[in-house]
């Protein structure tokens, strides 16, 4: 009986760990408020894969379920200076932050 229950345990911790991760922030513009609807992109290095994601009305994100890997970040908006954070490296269950504060000008990279 106690064998059985250990397993069980073992097996209950083997799901419930994960092979991803989450990337998280705020955007705000230069002199403080909020930016809606930026377009935040996160390219995996190794793979190509894209995720992609929008700030809320506070300006929040969150990109979840994120592959482990080594990731290239964006942040644009129209109007506002691009903003981009390379090799972020995430791995299994981490919650990466990245905040942003946008330029007013001509999107750049």
């Amino acid at each position: 009986m106690r064998l059985t229950a250990w397993i069980l345990f073992l097996c209950v911790l083997t799901f419930a760990q994960t092979d991803t991760a989450t990337i998280t922030g705020s955007i705000v513009d230069a002199s403080g408020p909020a930016v809606a609807d930026a377009v935040i992109r996160a390219s995996n290095r190794a793979t190509g894969a894209t995720f992609n994601a929008q700030s809320n009305d506070s300006g929040v994100y969150v990109l979840t379920a994120l592959p482990i890997g080594s990731y290239d970040v964006s942040i644009t908006r129209p109007g506002f200076q691009s903003v981009r954070r390379v090799d972020v490296v995430l791995s299994a269950g981490t919650r990466a932050r990245i905040d942003a504060s946008l330029q007013v000008g001509a999107v750049t990279e």
